[in-house]
């Protein structure tokens, strides 16, 4: 793992820094490198042969007055070229081979033993484990990170000789906050990294399950989920979307069976969602089970990790030592009405962003209609709108365009401020915090990106205004999704890789060498490592319009299945060649994200319904002949009662631990017992003897 520190930190902290560190039983090496500019020295050192050369062949100039403009250009190039240059220094932090089994035990990693069963690492049994002898077998990359990143986290300043400590923070921590550190991150494995993309090729775009074991071994089970999500999201996402793709060609074809087909496509959306949620805890459990022999769901091994897993009190988290009333033993507390007043003020805080946002809705609804008017009543009079490129496409989403904009304003400043809530309610553990963060960007996104549509689907009840309305979001979206994560960022790093080569093989010709750069200082340029937490939220943004709105058009789950197939690959690559690599986190589930698409799931139930019965009013085809508001209303609860009750049998039909992981588990069990039986029996018969 390395830090980056700022060129000019006291040698004191570096000094003092170093100390903490070794005694947290780390070590550490502190080098100071220069980042040096190689496309300014090469313009330099051309102004510097420009200056010579010209100093040679003038004519009629005195010889000294040449030669000391030329000295005095060289001087202000050298000058020029320091100051382009900066300096870091960069802290690499790595573990002896003693120190990692002792983290390794202390956290209980989970490991294959000779006998192929899968145990809690010990180091007083060390010999019993596969690759015992070879460290780097033995413990994977993201194993020995997550370690070291587990020495790190207990590495605090001192208060004697550190001032402004906020609650438990670790030194690196304290020192990001004064600004002596930049970026903490892992360095990439060049070797690695292209072993996981030679993974994907046109033929093969998800990721099987011995490539998520690649993922995890590299990443942590963090980032591995995530991908393991996204894959079963996608390959389930496609089943939809050949629905969707059926419904709308046979509607096309056969245009007097369109009502039966799209309420037909509605339901199946809506069993889809529930089977979608169950069938992935399914799935999650034989990961879990697979990577750790662990069972989700069951209590022994569900209480077993909990321990292992020792999550501690946030860093940031501020409290007063209290005794705790049932074991006397003190620990830092918060108070309860301090907490709810918070909660409070995040909740009014919220309500009061989401009104901002409906009011833009419903300012930009009113200027679509007045948008709408001018252009059918002008569009023909003048030779620049008379184009149905200019007043079908460009001006008549002009609202929609500033509406999204606004949007997406909106969410930037509303992501910040609700981060700032979340920092202020003092959450006591990390998966509170992340837990509190997810309800206030889920709540808040899900109402604000679905307002409009909501209002136009039962407000406005305008199908046609709906349909267009989700059908461009979606086009847009697929467009630039990937394109401003992956593609534009990629082609700009591209770009100056392909500048400073040139710039490289300049100086080369000159004469003058520039030392190859190592890859902790490569990769310092490289952007910010993130989480999973915003690309789950991309998930739900989506899940949410290809669900909820399924009935108003059907297409939308071919857009969505089409842009992951795609995202799987950018998401990778962004990961392995765009950002630091960052720090591997151990993780059982997704969290509350599933909440979240469970959630959606149930709101898309409602929501379908109630497009084909009120807003398309395709109940009425179906049928044959038009019912009054109320029967179709008690008719709406009735199917929806209906797929409500599907999920209670969702977990029957689908169960969380399959069959297959009963049977080993309790065919493990019978062996363990047949073994302690015979072991007792030999220990009577011995004492006996």
């Amino acid at each position: 793992i390395v830090a980056a520190f700022e060129a000019d930190t006291p040698p004191e902290l570096l000094g003092c820094a170093r100390r903490l560190l070794e005694a947290g039983g780390l070590q550490v090496e502190f080098e100071r490198h220069r980042v040096e500019d190689v496309v300014a020295k090469s313009k330099q050192d051309a102004k510097k042969a420009e200056s010579a050369g010209s100093a040679v062949k003038e004519k009629g100039r005195d010889e000294k007055r040449a030669v000391g403009k030329s000295a005095e250009g060289s001087m202000a190039a050298g000058k020029e070229g320091t100051n382009g240059d900066e300096e870091v220094i960069l802290a690499t932090m790595t573990a002896r081979w003693g120190t990692i089994v002792r983290l390794a035990s202390d956290l209980g990693l989970v490991k294959r033993c000779k006998d192929g069963k899968k145990r809690q690492f010990k180091k007083d049994i060390i010999d019993l484990f596969e690759h015992a002898e070879t460290p780097d077998k033995l413990f994977t990359e993201a194993d020995q990170l997550l370690l070291i990143g587990y020495a790190l986290d207990n590495v605090l300043p001192s208060e004697g000789e550190f001032e402004d400590i906020h609650g438990r923070e670790t030194l690196l921590m304290w020192c990001e906050r004064q600004g002596y550190v930049t970026s903490v991150y892992g360095v990439h494995n060049e070797a690695a990294v292209d072993d996981i993309l030679s993974r994907f090729s046109l033929k093969k775009r998800m990721l099987n399950d011995d490539d998520l074991l690649a993922l995890r071994a590299y990443f942590g089970d963090k980032v591995a989920l995530y991908f393991a999500f996204l894959t079963y999201y996608t390959q389930s996402l496609s089943i939809v979307a050949l629905g969707g793709l059926l419904t709308v060609l046979l509607a096309m074809a056969i245009p007097r069976m369109r009502a039966y087909l799209v309420v037909l496509f509605s339901v199946y959306v809506c069993v889809w969602g529930v089977a979608f949620i169950a069938g992935w805890k399914r799935r999650n459990t034989e990961l879990m089970y697979a990577w750790r022999d662990h069972v989700l769901g069951d209590a022994s091994d569900d209480e077993r990790m909990r321990r292992s897993m020792k999550e501690g009190l946030r860093p940031e988290f501020i409290g007063e030592l209290e005794p705790d009333p049932v074991t006397g033993e003190t620990e830092f507390v918060f108070s309860a009405r301090k907490k709810y007043f918070r909660y409070a003020v995040s909740t009014v805080v919220i309500l009061m962003c989401l009104y901002i946002v409906t009011e833009t809705m419903l300012t930009t609804l009113d200027y679509t209609d007045i948008n709408q008017t001018w252009i059918d009543e002008n569009a023909p009079l003048h030779w620049w709108s008379k184009p149905f490129v200019m007043h079908g496409v460009l001006l008549a989403n002009i609202p929609l365009i500033l509406y999204l904009v606004a949007l997406n304003i909106f969410s930037m400043i509303y992501n910040k401020i609700a981060k700032m809530l979340n920092d202020w309610e003092n959450h006591k553990y990390e998966h509170e915090y992340e837990n509190a963060m997810i309800l206030k960007l889920v709540v808040f996104q899900l109402l604000s990106l679905n307002m409009s549509y909501l209002y136009m689907a039962f407000v406005l009840r305008d199908f046609g205004k709906l349909f267009n309305a989700i059908r461009n979001v979606l086009m847009i979206e697929l467009v630039t999704g990937n394109l401003k994560e992956v593609l534009i960022p990629y082609v700009m790093r591209k770009r100056a890789e392909n500048v400073e080569k040139k710039a490289r093989e300049d100086l080369k010709k000159r004469g003058t060498d520039i030392p190859s750069k190592p890859a902790a200082l490569e990769q310092l340029k490289l952007d910010s490592a993130e989480g999973a937490f915003d690309d789950y939220f991309e998930l739900t943004r989506q899940f949410g319009q290809v669900g909820i709105f399924a009935a108003a058009f059907p297409l939308g789950s071919v857009i969505a299945a089409m842009n992951n197939q795609m995202e799987v690959y950018s998401d990778c690559f962004k990961r392995c060649k765009l950002m630091h690599r960052p720090l591997p986190h151990r993780a059982l589930h997704i969290g509350s994200w599933l909440q979240a698409f469970d959630m959606i799931a149930m709101l898309s139930v409602m929501s379908n319904l109630g497009i084909i019965t009120f807003t398309a009013r395709y109940i009425d085809d179906v049928v044959g002949h038009q019912r009054d508001s109320t029967t179709l209303l008690l008719s709406m609860i009735l199917i929806e009662h209906f797929i409500f009750l599907l999920r209670v049998f969702a977990t029957r039909l689908i169960p969380q631990i399959p069959r297959w992981i009963q049977l080993e588990r309790a065919r493990a069990k019978y062996l363990d017992d047949i073994s302690s039986h015979k072991t007792s029996v030999t220990d009577v018969s011995h004492a006996s003897e």
